[in-house]
Formats: structure tokens, C-alpha cells, sequence
């Protein structure tokens, strides 16, 4: 017997009792006729209460989900890196701690100042901690217009791990690593990378270099704008803004100009044609967050009323226009403080105008 149609009504309504002057309590012990028909045309009539009705549907629900083939549901997470935009969130298997960022820039910043083919790149080098959430065998990293990479991993103890592979995908911007053995929930590992990397882009994205002009010289500048997912350029990280970390950089530039942070410097000290740079760790903070700029820029200097250093850069030839920005953002910071009942948390402020 096969039924082709059903219809459903209230049994106490088909009595000539509206259903809609029922009370709610009523209507919850209200009994539904469920009107079959079979192929031939013979009425079958049970009455059957809604909650047998609604227990049918679940069980059918079930069955569906029974049926449903396992290879829909995703168990890997890495399954669709090659789908478009899947790259940008890498899965959170290992979550980052602490950089300590080094970069040695190779930048012509006036005439007389060349170093031929390095001319716009720099040597990068970047020691990542994170930590392992799940077991896994495979750490990405994005990077962006990077080259040579020198990878090494070392366990909680500084045992050195063995890496099974480590490649760079351009087009998906990742730096995959593949070490040899499984890696443990729960421990920090840290990364050792090398590679160089460029920055006369020209678009004023990541890493960049910028000409302005001195007199009648044109001179250039490395700045970086790294929102929203730009900090791949300058280094291998994990990019995502959730991914926050503290950062520690330290930067060799050519002498004769000064390097720019996030941080205070800790130490600046002269070595034959370069100056070393270094700066006082970050707070927590996501990577698009970091900021360098390397510049001939002199500065003008004041301090807050709580003791946070102010500086303002700009060219050579505008350093005697700073003045209304060095009177304006040290008593802005001193307003807001107040208003806000909140310390502002770095040792320094810097403005490049």
C-alpha cells in the first residue's frame, strides 16, 4: 500500500468548534486526524498525537544525517589552501608569542650612497615562539615578496627538529614547514628564518620606499604600511589580527639615518658605514600593528607631563615648521590621559610629517 496524499485538521474544529477559541492549554492536548489515502482510493483514518508526529520527523531528520556522506564534513584543515581566499586564515594549530625581528636595509638614501644590487632590499631575519594547540605536522606562515629562505625549528629544550620540507607558495603568500615529527600540544616550539626581501614597490603597501626631494637631490625613504595584512612583506608571521604577539626588532641601516619604531630605542651605536638600532619589546599587539621607517628626517624633541618623549620628523628642509605639532601632541596626550583615565602605554610618541 503505497499513500500518495495526507492532509492534517483539528478533530475538536471538524466538530464545528472553532480551534481558535481553544486555550493554549487546550491546544497542546489537541489530538490531529491524519487523512491517508491509498492507491486505491480506501480512506485510512488513525489518530495519532503531535508528539508521535513530531517524533517521526526527527527520526527521519536522522536517518538524512546517517546517509549524508562523511567526505562532506571538513577534517583537514589544510584541504582548501588552494581555494580562493582560504590563504588568509591559516588554521590556529600553532598560535605565536614572541618575535625578535633583525633587518639590515640597503637603502640608497641620497646620492653617493649605493650598493648596486642590493639596492632596495634587505636581509631579513626573524625568531618566532609559538606555541602547539593541536598535534599537527605542518606550521604556515605567511610571506610576500620573499626569497631564500633558511628555515630551522628547535623544541622547548633548543633541540633542533628535523624538517621534513619547507617551500614558499607565491601565489597563496604562505611559507609552508613540514617538520620530520609529529609536534606536541601544549609546547613552544620557536622558528629560526632567514631570507630577503625587497621594497621598491612603488605602491606605498608593506614594506616600501618613498622619494622626496632636498634641495635640489632627490633622496629616498623606507616606511612601511602594513594594514591590514601587509606585514608579510617584512617579515614571515602569522598574519591574521586575532594572532597577536609581542615584537622585539632591532634594524642595521646606513649611517647617517635613523630608524623609527613601534618602541624607545635600547640602543643606537655606529658601525663603519652602518648604524644598529634596537628597540624595547612591544605590548601585545597584532602584526599590522608594527611600523619602521629608516630616513635621513631630523627631528625636533619634547616631553609630556608624565615623561613620554615626543618626537617629530620631517624633512631637512621643514624641521623649522614643527613647531605647532611639537605644541599640539604633547598636551593632546596630557588630554586624553585625563579624559580617558588611561596611561598611555609606550615610553615614546613619534610623528612623521
Amino acid at each position: 500500500m503505497r499513500v500518495v496524499r495526507v492532509t492534517a485538521f483539528d478533530a475538536r474544529a471538524a466538530r464545528g468548534k472553532p480551534a481558535a477559541c481553544h486555550r493554549m492549554g487546550q491546544l497542546e492536548k489537541d489530538r490531529f486526524r491524519l487523512v491517508a489515502y491509498t492507491t486505491l482510493g480506501h480512506r485510512i483514518d488513525p489518530r495519532i498525537p503531535l508528539s508521535i508526529a513530531w517524533m517521526t520527523l526527527m527520526g527521519l531528520l536522522i536517518v538524512f544525517l546517517l546517509l549524508t556522506p562523511l567526505t562532506s564534513i571538513r577534517l583537514n584543515p589544510y584541504d582548501r589552501l588552494d581555494q580562493i581566499f582560504d590563504h588568509l586564515q591559516v588554521p590556529r594549530e600553532n598560535v605565536p608569542k614572541h618575535y625578535e625581528i633583525n633587518l639590515k636595509v640597503f637603502l640608497p638614501y641620497r646620492p653617493g650612497v649605493d650598493y648596486g644590487k642590493r639596492n632596495f632590499t634587505f636581509d631579513g631575519f626573524v625568531k618566532i615562539i609559538f606555541r602547539c594547540e593541536t598535534p599537527n605536522r605542518k606550521i604556515l606562515l605567511h610571506s610576500a615578496r620573499q626569497l631564500g629562505f633558511r628555515v630551522q625549528l628547535f623544541d622547548d629544550l633548543g633541540k633542533e627538529i628535523s624538517l621534513q620540507d619547507h617551500y614558499h607558495n607565491h601565489s597563496q603568500e604562505l611559507l609552508h614547514i613540514q617538520p620530520a615529527d609529529l609536534l606536541t600540544a601544549g609546547v613552544d616550539y620557536t622558528l629560526h628564518i632567514n631570507y630577503t626581501g625587497g621594497f621598491d614597490n612603488g605602491n606605498f603597501t608593506g614594506i616600501y620606499s618613498a622619494p622626496y626631494r632636498h634641495e635640489t637631490e632627490k633622496r629616498w625613504m623606507l616606511a612601511t604600511h602594513l594594514q591590514s595584512m601587509d606585514a608579510r612583506t617584512l617579515f614571515p608571521c602569522f598574519d591574521i589580527p586575532d594572532a597577536k604577539a609581542k615584537f622585539k626588532a632591532t634594524v642595521e641601516h646606513p649611517f647617517g639615518t635613523n630608524a623609527v619604531s613601534n618602541t624607545i630605542e635600547t640602543l643606537v651605536v655606529n658601525n663603519g658605514n652602518w648604524t644598529i638600532t634596537a628597540f624595547k619589546e612591544t605590548p601585545l599587539m597584532s602584526t599590522y600593528l608594527f611600523a619602521l621607517c629608516v630616513s635621513d628626517f631630523p627631528y625636533t624633541e619634547t616631553h609630556t607631563l608624565k615623561g613620554v618623549r615626543v618626537r617629530v620628523y620631517t624633512e631637512p628642509s621643514k624641521v623649522n615648521d614643527t613647531g605647532t605639532a611639537l605644541d599640539i601632541v604633547p598636551r593632546l596626550l596630557d588630554f586624553y590621559e585625563d579624559y580617558f583615565q588611561y596611561e598611555y602605554p609606550l615610553m615614546k610618541l613619534g610623528e612623521l610629517i
